[in-house]
Protein backbone atom coordinates (compact mmCIF):
# COMPACT_ATOMS: atom_id res chain seq x y z
CA UNK A 1 0.00 0.00 0.00
CA UNK A 2 1.68 3.59 -0.97
CA UNK A 3 -0.07 6.98 -1.51
CA UNK A 4 1.93 8.99 -3.96
CA UNK A 5 3.65 12.49 -2.84
CA UNK A 6 2.80 15.72 -4.05
CA UNK A 7 5.76 18.44 -5.20
CA UNK A 8 6.45 21.17 -3.62
CA UNK A 9 6.38 24.71 -5.66
CA UNK A 10 9.36 27.29 -4.63
CA UNK A 11 7.22 29.36 -2.11
CA UNK A 12 4.14 28.12 -0.58
CA UNK A 13 1.69 30.20 -0.03
CA UNK A 14 0.87 31.07 3.71
CA UNK A 15 -2.49 29.21 5.12
CA UNK A 16 -5.74 31.61 4.64
CA UNK A 17 -8.83 30.93 6.65
CA UNK A 18 -11.95 32.39 6.30
CA UNK A 19 -13.81 33.51 9.12
CA UNK A 20 -17.34 34.48 8.85
CA UNK A 21 -19.26 36.44 12.28
CA UNK A 22 -22.00 38.45 12.53
CA UNK A 23 -20.78 41.50 10.73
CA UNK A 24 -18.11 40.34 8.41
CA UNK A 25 -16.23 38.04 6.30
CA UNK A 26 -12.66 37.94 7.39
CA UNK A 27 -9.59 36.47 5.90
CA UNK A 28 -6.98 35.90 7.82
CA UNK A 29 -3.28 34.29 7.23
CA UNK A 30 -1.27 35.01 10.21
CA UNK A 31 -3.19 31.70 11.75
CA UNK A 32 -1.53 31.81 14.89
CA UNK A 33 -1.52 35.45 15.69
CA UNK A 34 -3.70 36.45 19.01
CA UNK A 35 -4.03 40.50 17.39
CA UNK A 36 -6.29 39.38 14.49
CA UNK A 37 -5.60 41.40 11.42
CA UNK A 38 -7.48 40.39 8.37
CA UNK A 39 -5.86 40.44 5.12
CA UNK A 40 -9.31 41.56 3.89
CA UNK A 41 -12.65 42.23 5.11
CA UNK A 42 -15.95 41.90 3.61
CA UNK A 43 -19.84 43.17 5.01
CA UNK A 44 -21.31 39.85 6.69
CA UNK A 45 -23.07 37.58 4.60
CA UNK A 46 -26.11 35.60 5.99
CA UNK A 47 -25.17 32.30 4.23
CA UNK A 48 -21.95 30.00 3.68
CA UNK A 49 -19.38 31.98 1.74
CA UNK A 50 -17.35 29.85 -0.92
CA UNK A 51 -13.39 30.31 -2.24
CA UNK A 52 -12.89 28.41 -5.72
CA UNK A 53 -11.39 25.84 -6.38
CA UNK A 54 -7.38 27.80 -6.95
CA UNK A 55 -8.53 29.78 -3.69
CA UNK A 56 -8.21 33.32 -6.40
CA UNK A 57 -11.88 34.25 -6.00
CA UNK A 58 -14.40 34.28 -3.12
CA UNK A 59 -18.56 34.29 -3.67
CA UNK A 60 -20.39 35.84 -0.75
CA UNK A 61 -24.23 35.92 -0.83
CA UNK A 62 -26.24 37.97 0.81
CA UNK A 63 -30.18 39.33 0.39
CA UNK A 64 -30.32 40.89 -2.63
CA UNK A 65 -26.47 39.66 -4.37
CA UNK A 66 -24.19 37.80 -4.94
CA UNK A 67 -20.34 39.32 -5.08
CA UNK A 68 -17.52 38.17 -6.38
CA UNK A 69 -14.26 39.21 -5.47
CA UNK A 70 -10.28 38.51 -5.68
CA UNK A 71 -8.94 37.41 -2.73
CA UNK A 72 -5.79 39.06 -3.25
CA UNK A 73 -6.80 42.64 -3.00
CA UNK A 74 -10.47 42.86 -2.11
CA UNK A 75 -11.28 43.96 -5.97
CA UNK A 76 -14.68 43.22 -7.04
CA UNK A 77 -15.01 41.41 -10.34
CA UNK A 78 -18.95 42.31 -10.69
CA UNK A 79 -22.35 41.34 -8.08
CA UNK A 80 -24.68 39.08 -9.34
CA UNK A 81 -28.29 40.51 -8.82
CA UNK A 82 -29.44 37.30 -7.51
CA UNK A 83 -31.42 37.98 -4.38
CA UNK A 84 -31.18 35.28 -0.96
CA UNK A 85 -29.00 32.72 -2.59
CA UNK A 86 -28.21 30.24 0.04
CA UNK A 87 -26.11 27.89 -1.93
CA UNK A 88 -22.74 28.62 -4.24
CA UNK A 89 -20.00 26.23 -6.00
CA UNK A 90 -17.59 26.56 -8.49
CA UNK A 91 -16.87 24.09 -11.16
CA UNK A 92 -13.78 22.12 -11.12
CA UNK A 93 -11.64 24.49 -13.21
CA UNK A 94 -13.63 27.78 -11.57
CA UNK A 95 -15.00 28.10 -15.09
CA UNK A 96 -18.53 28.33 -13.96
CA UNK A 97 -20.58 29.34 -11.13
CA UNK A 98 -23.51 27.95 -9.85
CA UNK A 99 -26.20 29.60 -7.62
CA UNK A 100 -29.82 28.27 -5.64
CA UNK A 101 -32.05 30.14 -3.68
CA UNK A 102 -35.39 29.07 -3.07
CA UNK A 103 -38.04 29.17 -5.83
CA UNK A 104 -40.69 32.20 -6.53
CA UNK A 105 -43.20 33.55 -8.54
CA UNK A 106 -40.48 35.27 -10.86
CA UNK A 107 -38.54 32.04 -11.89
CA UNK A 108 -41.37 31.11 -13.91
CA UNK A 109 -40.37 34.10 -16.47
CA UNK A 110 -36.86 34.13 -15.38
CA UNK A 111 -36.11 30.14 -16.43
CA UNK A 112 -36.05 29.30 -12.71
CA UNK A 113 -34.05 29.49 -9.36
CA UNK A 114 -30.57 28.14 -10.17
CA UNK A 115 -28.46 29.79 -12.11
CA UNK A 116 -24.87 29.18 -14.04
CA UNK A 117 -22.80 31.78 -14.70
CA UNK A 118 -19.09 32.44 -16.34
CA UNK A 119 -17.26 32.71 -12.74
CA UNK A 120 -14.59 35.33 -14.02
CA UNK A 121 -17.45 37.65 -15.48
CA UNK A 122 -20.49 36.90 -13.88
CA UNK A 123 -22.17 36.64 -17.54
CA UNK A 124 -25.40 34.67 -17.32
CA UNK A 125 -24.87 30.78 -19.27
CA UNK A 126 -28.14 29.00 -18.29
CA UNK A 127 -31.16 28.75 -15.50
CA UNK A 128 -33.73 26.01 -14.29
CA UNK A 129 -35.41 24.63 -11.82
CA UNK A 130 -34.97 22.82 -8.90
CA UNK A 131 -37.29 22.64 -6.23
CA UNK A 132 -35.66 20.96 -3.50
CA UNK A 133 -32.57 21.73 -2.33
CA UNK A 134 -31.82 18.34 -0.86
CA UNK A 135 -30.29 16.87 -3.47
CA UNK A 136 -28.36 19.87 -4.72
CA UNK A 137 -26.21 19.95 -6.75
CA UNK A 138 -27.98 18.18 -9.12
CA UNK A 139 -25.66 19.25 -11.75
CA UNK A 140 -21.32 18.11 -12.15
CA UNK A 141 -18.84 18.09 -14.21
CA UNK A 142 -15.93 16.30 -14.74
CA UNK A 143 -12.78 17.27 -13.57
CA UNK A 144 -11.52 18.89 -16.52
CA UNK A 145 -14.95 20.18 -17.38
CA UNK A 146 -14.88 18.49 -20.74
CA UNK A 147 -18.09 17.17 -20.34
CA UNK A 148 -21.70 18.44 -17.40
CA UNK A 149 -24.19 16.03 -16.16
CA UNK A 150 -27.51 17.32 -14.92
CA UNK A 151 -29.86 15.06 -13.12
CA UNK A 152 -33.69 15.64 -14.22
CA UNK A 153 -36.34 13.73 -13.33
CA UNK A 154 -35.80 10.58 -14.42
CA UNK A 155 -33.37 11.35 -16.74
CA UNK A 156 -29.73 12.05 -17.18
CA UNK A 157 -28.63 14.55 -19.52
CA UNK A 158 -25.07 15.21 -21.20
CA UNK A 159 -23.76 18.35 -21.94
CA UNK A 160 -20.18 19.02 -23.36
CA UNK A 161 -17.40 22.01 -23.21
CA UNK A 162 -18.36 23.74 -25.91
CA UNK A 163 -22.03 24.28 -25.39
CA UNK A 164 -23.06 24.30 -21.61
CA UNK A 165 -26.20 25.05 -22.96
CA UNK A 166 -27.47 22.84 -24.80
CA UNK A 167 -27.88 18.51 -23.99
CA UNK A 168 -26.82 16.41 -26.58
CA UNK A 169 -27.30 13.30 -24.92
CA UNK A 170 -29.45 11.69 -22.41
CA UNK A 171 -30.37 8.12 -20.43
CA UNK A 172 -33.69 8.28 -19.11
CA UNK A 173 -34.12 5.76 -15.45
CA UNK A 174 -37.36 6.22 -13.56
CA UNK A 175 -37.10 7.77 -10.34
CA UNK A 176 -33.16 8.80 -10.17
CA UNK A 177 -32.22 9.68 -7.01
CA UNK A 178 -28.77 10.85 -7.05
CA UNK A 179 -26.30 9.96 -9.12
CA UNK A 180 -22.20 11.17 -9.23
CA UNK A 181 -19.78 11.51 -12.18
CA UNK A 182 -16.30 9.89 -12.46
CA UNK A 183 -13.70 12.77 -11.87
CA UNK A 184 -12.19 11.79 -14.81
CA UNK A 185 -15.24 11.81 -17.05
CA UNK A 186 -15.55 8.06 -18.06
CA UNK A 187 -18.55 6.95 -15.97
CA UNK A 188 -21.22 8.06 -14.15
CA UNK A 189 -23.48 6.15 -11.72
CA UNK A 190 -27.16 6.46 -10.48
CA UNK A 191 -29.62 4.85 -8.31
CA UNK A 192 -33.62 4.62 -8.28
CA UNK A 193 -34.84 3.23 -5.02
CA UNK A 194 -37.13 0.26 -4.38
CA UNK A 195 -41.04 1.57 -4.99
CA UNK A 196 -43.12 -0.73 -3.75
CA UNK A 197 -42.88 -4.50 -4.82
CA UNK A 198 -40.23 -3.34 -7.40
CA UNK A 199 -36.59 -3.34 -6.33
CA UNK A 200 -34.19 -0.18 -6.69
CA UNK A 201 -30.84 -0.06 -8.54
CA UNK A 202 -27.62 1.42 -8.96
CA UNK A 203 -26.37 1.58 -12.35
CA UNK A 204 -22.66 2.67 -13.79
CA UNK A 205 -22.29 4.05 -17.40
CA UNK A 206 -19.90 4.94 -19.54
CA UNK A 207 -19.22 8.38 -20.95
CA UNK A 208 -20.24 10.22 -23.22
CA UNK A 209 -21.75 7.21 -24.33
CA UNK A 210 -24.44 6.22 -21.68
CA UNK A 211 -23.11 2.33 -22.28
CA UNK A 212 -23.88 0.50 -19.31
CA UNK A 213 -20.53 -1.66 -17.45
CA UNK A 214 -22.89 -2.23 -14.72
CA UNK A 215 -26.26 -3.04 -12.90
CA UNK A 216 -27.42 -4.17 -9.38
CA UNK A 217 -31.26 -4.59 -8.45
CA UNK A 218 -31.56 -4.59 -4.61
CA UNK A 219 -34.49 -4.28 -2.02
CA UNK A 220 -34.66 -1.71 1.02
CA UNK A 221 -32.76 1.20 -0.56
CA UNK A 222 -34.40 4.48 -0.43
CA UNK A 223 -31.85 6.53 -0.19
CA UNK A 224 -27.63 6.67 -2.17
CA UNK A 225 -23.77 7.67 -1.82
CA UNK A 226 -21.59 7.34 -4.56
CA UNK A 227 -17.78 8.14 -3.74
CA UNK A 228 -15.60 7.61 -6.81
CA UNK A 229 -12.09 6.76 -6.15
CA UNK A 230 -9.73 9.93 -7.46
CA UNK A 231 -8.32 7.48 -10.41
CA UNK A 232 -12.04 7.11 -11.78
CA UNK A 233 -11.65 2.88 -11.49
CA UNK A 234 -13.31 2.06 -8.35
CA UNK A 235 -16.24 3.11 -6.99
CA UNK A 236 -18.41 2.71 -3.48
CA UNK A 237 -22.24 2.54 -3.39
CA UNK A 238 -24.19 2.84 -0.39
CA UNK A 239 -27.45 2.23 -0.22
CA UNK A 240 -29.86 2.80 2.61
CA UNK A 241 -33.49 2.70 3.83
CA UNK A 242 -34.51 4.19 7.03
CA UNK A 243 -35.54 2.00 10.65
CA UNK A 244 -38.96 1.05 11.44
CA UNK A 245 -38.24 2.26 15.14
CA UNK A 246 -38.24 -2.24 16.19
CA UNK A 247 -35.27 -2.93 18.30
CA UNK A 248 -34.22 -5.46 14.83
CA UNK A 249 -33.61 -2.24 12.81
CA UNK A 250 -33.75 1.21 15.07
CA UNK A 251 -31.06 2.55 12.72
CA UNK A 252 -32.64 1.67 9.60
CA UNK A 253 -30.55 -0.94 6.94
CA UNK A 254 -27.61 0.33 4.97
CA UNK A 255 -25.55 -1.83 2.56
CA UNK A 256 -22.57 -0.66 0.99
CA UNK A 257 -20.48 -2.58 -2.03
CA UNK A 258 -17.45 -1.79 -3.72
CA UNK A 259 -17.28 -1.45 -7.30
CA UNK A 260 -14.78 -1.73 -10.73
CA UNK A 261 -16.53 1.07 -12.63
CA UNK A 262 -16.13 -1.15 -15.77
CA UNK A 263 -18.01 -3.75 -13.98
CA UNK A 264 -15.12 -6.51 -13.62
CA UNK A 265 -15.70 -6.56 -10.42
CA UNK A 266 -18.31 -6.29 -7.49
CA UNK A 267 -18.63 -7.27 -3.78
CA UNK A 268 -20.71 -6.25 -0.90
CA UNK A 269 -18.45 -5.26 2.15
CA UNK A 270 -19.62 -7.65 5.06
CA UNK A 271 -18.88 -6.50 8.66
CA UNK A 272 -18.35 -8.90 11.72
CA UNK A 273 -20.04 -5.85 13.72
CA UNK A 274 -23.86 -5.23 14.05
CA UNK A 275 -24.76 -1.64 13.89
CA UNK A 276 -24.65 1.21 10.72
CA UNK A 277 -21.80 2.47 8.41
CA UNK A 278 -20.48 5.87 10.52
CA UNK A 279 -18.19 6.83 7.84
CA UNK A 280 -16.37 6.10 4.42
CA UNK A 281 -13.77 8.09 2.69
CA UNK A 282 -10.95 6.99 -0.21
CA UNK A 283 -7.99 7.99 0.22
CA UNK A 284 -6.72 11.00 -2.05
CA UNK A 285 -4.77 8.81 -4.33
CA UNK A 286 -7.41 6.21 -4.66
CA UNK A 287 -5.57 3.55 -3.58
CA UNK A 288 -7.25 2.00 -0.75
CA UNK A 289 -10.47 3.25 1.66
CA UNK A 290 -11.33 3.88 5.18
CA UNK A 291 -14.41 2.29 7.10
CA UNK A 292 -15.71 2.94 10.07
CA UNK A 293 -18.61 0.39 11.19
CA UNK A 294 -20.33 -0.79 14.19
CA UNK A 295 -22.52 0.64 17.28
CA UNK A 296 -20.12 2.58 19.22
CA UNK A 297 -17.03 1.82 20.07
CA UNK A 298 -17.23 1.63 15.94
CA UNK A 299 -14.29 -0.05 14.60
CA UNK A 300 -12.02 1.47 11.34
CA UNK A 301 -10.21 -0.56 9.34
CA UNK A 302 -8.24 0.46 6.03
CA UNK A 303 -9.00 -1.86 2.73
CA UNK A 304 -7.88 -1.91 -0.65
CA UNK A 305 -10.00 -2.12 -3.81
CA UNK A 306 -8.21 -4.73 -5.22
CA UNK A 307 -10.31 -7.85 -4.08
CA UNK A 308 -11.83 -5.70 -0.95
CA UNK A 309 -9.24 -6.68 0.82
CA UNK A 310 -8.74 -5.85 5.14
CA UNK A 311 -5.44 -4.55 4.98
CA UNK A 312 -5.28 -2.47 8.23
CA UNK A 313 -7.76 -2.56 11.78
CA UNK A 314 -7.13 0.93 13.17
CA UNK A 315 -9.24 -0.62 16.34
CA UNK A 316 -12.18 0.45 18.13
CA UNK A 317 -13.34 3.67 19.77
CA UNK A 318 -16.13 6.06 19.65
CA UNK A 319 -15.68 7.74 16.01
CA UNK A 320 -18.19 8.36 13.65
CA UNK A 321 -15.88 10.33 10.95
CA UNK A 322 -12.90 10.19 8.67
CA UNK A 323 -10.67 12.75 7.26
CA UNK A 324 -7.70 12.10 5.01
CA UNK A 325 -5.17 15.10 5.09
CA UNK A 326 -4.80 16.02 1.29
CA UNK A 327 -1.74 14.55 0.96
CA UNK A 328 -3.04 11.16 2.10
CA UNK A 329 -0.14 11.28 4.81
CA UNK A 330 -2.02 11.23 7.79
CA UNK A 331 -6.11 10.55 8.43
CA UNK A 332 -8.01 12.08 11.40
CA UNK A 333 -10.33 9.38 13.16
CA UNK A 334 -12.67 11.77 15.14
CA UNK A 335 -16.14 11.43 17.23
CA UNK A 336 -18.17 14.57 16.64
CA UNK A 337 -21.92 15.20 16.39
CA UNK A 338 -23.27 12.93 19.69
CA UNK A 339 -19.97 12.08 20.60
CA UNK A 340 -17.34 13.99 22.75
CA UNK A 341 -15.03 15.05 20.32
CA UNK A 342 -12.41 12.57 20.94
CA UNK A 343 -9.49 12.51 17.84
CA UNK A 344 -6.67 10.15 16.90
CA UNK A 345 -4.24 11.34 14.12
CA UNK A 346 -2.49 8.66 12.13
CA UNK A 347 0.50 8.00 10.27
CA UNK A 348 -0.93 6.13 7.78
CA UNK A 349 2.13 5.45 5.63
CA UNK A 350 3.81 3.60 8.90
CA UNK A 351 0.15 2.46 10.12
CA UNK A 352 0.97 3.99 13.78
CA UNK A 353 -1.02 6.27 15.88
CA UNK A 354 0.99 9.50 16.24
CA UNK A 355 -1.56 11.97 18.75
CA UNK A 356 -4.42 12.19 20.60
CA UNK A 357 -7.22 14.84 21.13
CA UNK A 358 -10.71 16.32 22.27
CA UNK A 359 -12.56 18.98 21.32
CA UNK A 360 -15.37 19.13 24.05
CA UNK A 361 -16.98 22.76 22.34
CA UNK A 362 -19.55 20.61 20.17
CA UNK A 363 -17.54 21.53 16.96
CA UNK A 364 -19.89 20.92 13.87
CA UNK A 365 -17.00 21.71 11.20
CA UNK A 366 -13.39 19.69 11.28
CA UNK A 367 -11.35 20.08 8.60
CA UNK A 368 -7.08 19.87 7.36
CA UNK A 369 -5.71 22.72 5.82
CA UNK A 370 -4.49 22.12 2.36
CA UNK A 371 -1.06 21.77 3.66
CA UNK A 372 -1.86 18.23 5.77
CA UNK A 373 0.14 19.92 9.15
CA UNK A 374 -3.07 22.07 10.77
CA UNK A 375 -6.37 20.50 11.18
CA UNK A 376 -9.71 23.24 12.58
CA UNK A 377 -12.65 22.26 14.38
CA UNK A 378 -14.56 24.83 14.37
CA UNK A 379 -18.13 24.72 16.93
CA UNK A 380 -20.50 27.64 14.83
CA UNK A 381 -23.89 28.61 14.89
CA UNK A 382 -26.91 28.44 14.48
CA UNK A 383 -26.19 24.36 14.96
CA UNK A 384 -24.58 25.45 18.84
CA UNK A 385 -25.13 28.96 20.23
CA UNK A 386 -22.44 29.04 23.31
CA UNK A 387 -18.77 28.39 23.23
CA UNK A 388 -18.41 29.62 19.50
CA UNK A 389 -14.41 29.41 18.10
CA UNK A 390 -12.42 27.59 16.31
CA UNK A 391 -9.32 25.66 17.14
CA UNK A 392 -5.90 24.63 15.08
CA UNK A 393 -4.70 21.77 15.54
CA UNK A 394 -1.31 19.90 14.43
CA UNK A 395 -1.51 16.72 12.43
CA UNK A 396 -0.45 14.72 15.37
CA UNK A 397 -3.28 16.47 17.54
CA UNK A 398 -1.50 19.53 19.30
CA UNK A 399 -3.82 22.70 20.36
CA UNK A 400 -1.71 24.95 18.50
CA UNK A 401 -4.06 28.08 19.19
CA UNK A 402 -7.77 28.78 19.59
CA UNK A 403 -10.10 31.66 19.01
CA UNK A 404 -13.52 32.68 20.88
CA UNK A 405 -16.26 33.99 18.93
CA UNK A 406 -19.15 35.25 20.48
CA UNK A 407 -21.30 34.59 16.90
CA UNK A 408 -19.53 32.29 14.31
CA UNK A 409 -20.78 30.89 11.27
CA UNK A 410 -17.98 29.38 9.41
CA UNK A 411 -14.53 28.67 9.59
CA UNK A 412 -13.05 26.96 6.55
CA UNK A 413 -9.52 26.56 4.79
CA UNK A 414 -8.71 28.16 1.16
CA UNK A 415 -8.31 25.81 -1.01
CA UNK A 416 -4.98 25.79 -2.58
CA UNK A 417 -3.79 24.31 -6.33
CA UNK A 418 -2.01 21.04 -5.87
CA UNK A 419 1.72 20.86 -5.36
CA UNK A 420 1.70 24.41 -4.09
CA UNK A 421 2.75 22.01 -0.48
CA UNK A 422 5.16 19.57 0.03
CA UNK A 423 4.36 15.87 1.03
CA UNK A 424 5.82 16.39 4.70
CA UNK A 425 6.94 13.44 7.03
CA UNK A 426 6.17 13.36 10.67
CA UNK A 427 8.84 15.99 13.02
CA UNK A 428 11.83 13.91 14.49
CA UNK A 429 10.80 16.16 17.34
CA UNK A 430 7.69 13.77 17.70
CA UNK A 431 9.11 10.32 16.96
CA UNK A 432 9.46 8.32 20.47
CA UNK A 433 6.53 11.11 21.59
CA UNK A 434 4.04 9.12 24.19
CA UNK A 435 0.51 8.79 23.33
Amino acid sequence: FFIGSRAMSEAPSPLRLIVREKASVKLLTDLESKNETPTQQWSCSEHPVVASNDGNMIAIPGKSEVIVALMADKKTLYTLKEKNVRHVLFSPKDTYIVTWRSREKEDNQTGGNVGIFEAKTGKPVRRYSQKSVERWPTIQWTKDEKYCIQMVTNQLRLYEEKDPTRWVKKIDQSKIADFAVSPDGSYVVCGSPEVGSSPGSIMVYTLPDFERTYNRSLFKCEDFKFQWSSTSKYLLATASAEGTGDNSSYYGETHQYLIHADGSYSSQLVFKNKGPIQDTAWSPDGTAFVVIQGHQPATAALHLPEGNVKNFVFGRASWNTIRWSPHGRFILLGGFGALQGQMQFWDVYKKKIIGVAQDRNGPKYYEWAPDSRRFVTATIRPLRTVDNGYKLWSYAGELKFQRMIQHLYQSSFVPAKEGTYENKPQSPRLKGRKI
